[in-house]
This record gives structure tokens, C-alpha cells and sequence, in this order.
């Protein structure tokens, strides 16, 4: 037991404690390689030797975890490509007429866009019998100074002028678009009128599946994305077969260059762009659409971009996709710069339900619109627009044959005829020949060519167990660390701790000692020197630190922080440095000394009288 009887100095083996044991015990105990030998080499050499080869494996492992790091936080990703098989869900079908307009439905729409639908028939009409070449001298030479505004593109712009035809086609979408959403509708072609036969997997659908979406191209458009529509063989018999009636005697012919639908296969609850994704199934045909199906999935942050669609989910209730989100980051970027929108993109904003919204229609905001567009163009407007984490792309094989037979068109005539609404169109068709009859109907099959599905899944190259497995083989590799051995780490952490503050309470201790027994000294009754600056003595006093452990015995000398050498019982430190007025230590006997006094010993020098 120590003098102050604590067992606090020493360790486990009866030993007193310090750094050095600390460390000794360590690398006698330790299961890291190469400690051990340092400390148990006699040679110096050896001791060297070890060292320089702790060293070095402790670069190499350093090295090494580097790059395991450096490979992990890059986080790299796998594409691996694999087959599925089960029943599959239908995609969402979009069928739009290729002519937006109904010609009885014209006297609906506003004053401007008849007079320039009217202009257009005046330019193409056969007149006296004779069929004009109109292609050169008509149609480019219809005045379009009175329907399209001056708007001044940017001056940077490198776009060349529109042709005469694509002209034509954006002032007609232009007009049509200036018209109410009710009234294009109620102009254009209804698919209850158009439905003739809808089938899927041998069971009756009908109009209530569809549900109606507009674009400034097309007009009225009907998707189709029933839940209970699931493939469970492949082939036509077990896919979705319509049959439409086409209504071509409804034609705008100055402004539809031809017959037939507009088809868009996609993911379901995705916004529809027919214009851009979709293609046609021409009348008197029988076109079948032959699906395939790839299931994507991507990895999102932080080992790819990707969007997970929550967001737009939540404004538009819409599935997200790619496309989307660019039309709609234009949209945006019109909204903010000029505080309208594409009118062309009317239907966006209907299914976001911001109908505080308006359309661009004044030059002014045209001509804004323009500009916007042409930076968005230049990709000057940044769009965060990533693909999405979880995708269904439909490849396609389609293949055609004519259809219907002259015989066959006769009965889908007299289908047509049962309709009362369609009375007038019925005898309008009983007027045409057998083949003029075929060219108002097309069937279309879509349907699945397999059951089998492609899977292309992203998934991390590098797994979170994988990394750490890697991390502890670098470490017991190069230094033999494992997880026991880390512990043993934290082991000497503590003790190295615990005994650091052992020693800084114990010196604090040893200094509370040494002002108490200052104190008790110069407070004694009768003492005839208590007249000098105790404070000041004090402090320098109790700044001496003790010089060594506390069980060391002998003589402590201090003289206000110096030490002099001393001879004799009580010492001649005073002999060569005369002072007056102060006082001289003369001896501890220290903690159990020569003495028995662990105070020390002081004598005042002062000038005598």
C-alpha cells in the first residue's frame, strides 16, 4: 500500500503505475502483430527491425484501406439483365383520330377558325370538274398574314423559317386551341361514335374504359388502362382487339394529310404524348401490335440519379417519367418568365388542376413564349429531370394486313346504321362503294408475344458487408487487427485515461496539502512576522511542484521556486545569497522523513536592529 493508502499507483501486478508499464503490459498481452516483439527484443537492432516492419505494414494497410474506400465511395453499380416469367398486366393504350376537327362541328368553334378552315377548302376544291394541282400554287399560297401574329424570335436564333405546310398546321392548332376545352371536345371525334367492337382476352369492353385526354394535335384522345385487363397467354386471342369506324367523310382535308389513328402504348398512369411516342394504324388495315416487355429499375442516390416520383405523384397524380417532367419544366420556365403557359399544353395543367392558369395568347406573351422556348432549346434553362427509379418500357413489333373485305365492310356498315346518332353518316356511307366503305374502318390487335419479361436491375456493386468484410481482411492482413483487437485498444484508451487522472488529482491533492500547511505555519499565536505579503509568498509558495512521487522520502529544498544545494542537517542555502526580510526553507523531512515533519521548515532572514 502506498503512503497516502491507496492502491491507485498501482496496477494489477503490484507494480506502480505509469505510461511505460501501461504500454509494456500492452504489447505483452496484445494480439496485434509485431508490439510484442518490439518490446521483448534485447537487441537494439531487433527492436528496429520491428519497428521498421510495423511501420511499413502499417503504410501498406493504410494504402490498402484507401483504396477500398476510394472503390466503396464511388459507389458503382451492376446492370445485370434476367428473365421473368408470369401473367402480365396490359399497358395503357392512347387512340386518337389523326384529324382533331370534325367538320360538322366546326360551326361550334369561334369566328376566325372558320374562316380559315374555310380558306383552306377554298384552296384545295377541285373547281369545274378539274382537279388542280394545288400542292404549289393552293396550299402555299393561302394568306396566313390575317391568323399568325409577328413574333420576334430571339436574336441569336439559327431556327429557319417554317414551311408553308407546317405553318398551316401550327395556325390551325393555334385557332383550335383559342377555342374552351367543352367546345373542342364536343367538336371533335367521341369514341362512342367511333367504337365499333372492343374486346380483351374473348370479354366485351366499351366506351366507360376509356378515359378521354386533349391535345392540340389530335384533338380528342382515349386511353384505356383497365386494371382487370392481365394476359395470361400470349398471342392475339388473349390481347385486346378494337375495331374503329374512322368517320373520314368528317375530314378536314386541307388540314389531315391522311387517314387513320394515332396509337400510343404506355406505362399506365403516364401522361400520353402521341405526337412525340406514338404511331399510326392506317385505315383498311388490320394492324397488330406485338408487346414486349422490359422491367427497369435503377439505384438511387447516392449510387445513381434517379427519381423515386413521389413528388410528382402527389401534384399531377400521375406516374413519373422522363418526358414529363421536361414538358412540364418548360411549361414552368413560360409560367415564370411571361405568366402563361404553352397553350398546346392545356391538358398539363387541367391534370394538375391549376386552372388559375392561362394560356399565352397576346403577342406580347407569344413572343415571350418564344423566347423561352428557344432557350430551352439552346439548354440554357436547366430541367432536373432523372430517369426514373422504376420503369416498364413496351417494346413494339407491329405487322399489318388489309382489312376489312368488301363483304365485311358492309356488315360494319350496317353496324354503324343501328346507331340513330350516326343517321346521317349511315347515308352518306350507303352512297360510297365497297372500297371507298373499307377506307373508314381499322382494326388493331395488341396483345403480348410472350409471358417472358426481361429484368434489368441496377444493384450496388459493392455491398455494405462486402466492404466491411474487405476492411477486416486489410486489417488483419497487413497488422493481424480484428475486432477483439480493437477492444484491446479501447482497453489501453482506458487505462491510459484512468491514469492520467490519477495524477492530476494526486498533484492536485499534493498542492492543497502544501497550501493548508502554509496556512496553519504563518497563523500561529505569537509569531512576530506575519507583517510581509502572505498572498504573494503563498502563491509562489504552492507553484513548486513536487519532484518526484509521494512515498519518495529526503529532503525537498525550495527557496521560492529555486533550488540551492545544502550541507548539514538544516543547510547553508542562505550562506551565499544574503536576502532580508524573507523567508529561507531549511528542510523537509518529507512524507515521513528524517524529520517526521511533512512540512517544511522555514527560517526569516531579516535585517536585525
Amino acid at each position: 500500500m502506498n503512503m497516502d493508502g491507496s492502491n491507485a499507483s498501482l496496477d494489477s501486478t503490484g507494480k506502480r503505475k505509469s505510461f511505460r508499464r501501461l504500454c509494456e503490459r500492452f504489447s505483452e498481452k496484445t494480439s496485434l502483430q509485431g508490439i510484442g516483439y518490439i518490446n521483448s527484443a534485447r537487441l537494439l537492432g531487433a527492436k528496429i527491425v520491428w519497428v521498421i516492419l510495423l511501420l511499413g505494414a502499417i503504410g501498406g494497410m493504410i494504402f490498402h484501406l484507401y483504396f477500398l474506400f476510394d472503390q466503396f465511395f464511388a459507389w458503382p453499380v451492376l446492370t445485370k439483365l434476367s428473365l421473368g416469367f408470369s401473367n402480365l398486366e396490359m399497358p395503357a393504350i392512347t387512340i386518337c383520330n389523326s384529324n382533331a376537327l370534325k367538320r360538322s362541328g366546326l360551326s361550334l368553334m369561334d369566328n376566325r377558325l372558320q374562316q380559315f378552315v374555310t380558306q383552306i377548302d377554298q384552296a384545295i376544291t377541285p373547281n369545274n370538274g378539274r382537279r388542280k394541282k394545288r400542292f404549289s400554287g393552293g396550299i402555299t399560297g393561302v394568306n396566313s398574314s390575317g391568323y399568325e401574329e409577328s413574333i420576334d424570335l430571339p436574336s441569336n436564333s439559327n431556327k429557319p423559317p417554317k414551311n408553308k405546310l407546317k405553318q398551316i398546321s401550327s395556325i390551325f392548332q393555334s385557332l383550335y386551341m383559342d377555342n374552351t376545352r367543352s367546345k373542342r371536345f364536343q367538336s371533335g371525334h367521341l369514341l362512342s361514335d367511333m367504337l365499333l367492337s372492343c374486346a380483351f382476352d374473348g370479354r366485351d369492353c366499351s366506351s366507360s374504359n376509356f378515359t378521354r385526354y386533349q391535345t392540340a394535335e389530335y384533338g380528342n384522345c382515349f386511353t384505356l388502362e383497365a386494371e382487370n385487363f392481365v394476359a395470361t397467354s400470349p398471342g392475339p386471342e388473349y390481347g385486346l382487339s378494337v375495331i374503329l369506324y374512322m368517320q373520314n367523310e368528317e375530314y378536314i382535308h386541307g388540314i389531315t394529310q391522311g387517314y387513320g389513328a394515332r396509337i400510343t402504348v404506355h406505362q399506365k398512369d403516364t401522361i400520353p404524348f402521341p405526337a412525340d411516342n406514338g404511331f399510326y394504324a392506317s385505315t383498311s388495315f388490320e394492324t397488330s401490335i406485338g408487346l414486349k416487355l422490359v422491367d427497369i429499375t435503377r439505384q438511387p442516390t447516392p449510387y445513381g440519379k434517379c427519381n423515386l416520383g413521389a413528388d410528382f405523384k402527389a401534384m399531377y397524380n400521375q406516374t413519373y417519367n422522363r418526358q414529363s417532367c421536361l414538358v412540364i419544366c418548360e411549361q414552368n420556365a413560360i409560367l415564370s418568365a411571361c405568366s402563361c403557359f404553352s397553350e398546346d399544353k392545356d391538358e398539363l395543367f387541367v391534370i394538375a388542376n391549376l386552372l388559375d392558369n392561362r394560356p399565352c395568347r397576346t403577342v406580347e406573351e407569344k413572343t415571350c413564349q418564344a423566347t423561352v422556348e428557344e432557350e430551352y432549346a439552346q439548354k440554357a434553362i436547366s430541367c432536373s429531370c432523372d430517369e426514373p427509379c422504376g420503369e416498364q418500357v413496351f417494346v413494339k413489333s407491329i405487322s399489318s394486313r388489309q382489312w376489312p373485305s368488301e363483304d365485311y365492310a358492309v356488315a360494319l356498315e350496317q353496324s354503324i346504321c343501328e346507331k340513330p346518332r350516326l343517321a346521317a353518316e349511315c347515308a352518306k356511307l350507303k352512297t360510297l362503294d365497297k372500297r371507298q366503305l373499307s377506307l373508314n374502318f381499322l382494326k388493331l390487335d395488341i396483345f403480348y408475344e410472350s409471358l417472358n419479361y426481361e429484368v434489368v436491375e441496377e444493384t450496388p456493386e459493392i455491398e455494405t458487408a462486402q466492404f466491411a468484410s474487405d476492411v477486416g481482411g486489410a486489417l488483419g492482413l497487413w497488422i493481424g487487427l480484428s475486432i477483439l483487437s480493437i477492444f484491446e485498444l479501447i482497453q489501453l484508451f482506458v487505462e491510459c485515461c484512468d491514469y492520467a487522472h490519477h495524477r492530476c488529482t494526486k498533484r492536485d491533492a499534493y498542492r492543497e496539502r502544501q497550501k493548508e500547511a502554509y496556512r496553519r505555519n504563518h497563523r500561529e499565536p505569537g509569531n512576530p512576522k506575519m507583517g510581509f505579503d502572505k498572498d504573494r509568498r503563498m502563491e509562489q509558495y504552492t507553484s513548486e511542484r513536487p519532484h518526484g512521487d509521494s512515498s519518495d522520502t529526503g529532503s525537498r529544498h525550495h527557496d521560492l521556486g529555486r533550488s540551492y544545494p545544502t550541507s548539514g542537517d538544516y543547510g547553508e542555502r542562505d550562506r551565499n545569497y544574503p536576502r532580508s526580510g524573507e523567508y529561507d526553507d531549511i528542510g523537509n523531512g518529507g512524507e515521513g522523513g528524517r524529520y517526521g515533519n511533512p512540512q517544511s521548515m522555514y527560517v526569516y532572514r531579516g535585517q536585525r536592529s
